[in-house]
């Protein structure tokens, strides 16, 4: 069984990782398709953030 911790981590891990994909798979397509190179760009910016925060995420989960 998960500790409290833990199990946080694992779900932050998977929601911030569905962030991502959705930002990666349909919000920056949106974003090209409209021609909102601002918007665009944001995105991209986004999931670079939160590729950090998963690659953080991972490590302290192979930790535990």
């Amino acid at each position: 069984m998960l500790d409290d911790c833990k199990y946080d981590k694992v779900k932050i891990l998977h929601e911030v990782s569905s962030m991502a994909w959705y930002l990666e798979k349909h919000a920056k397509e949106n974003a090209e398709k409209a021609g909102d190179k601002e918007c665009y760009a944001l995105y991209d910016n986004m999931i670079k953030d939160l590729e950090k925060h998963i690659a953080v995420l991972r490590e302290t989960l192979k930790k535990d």
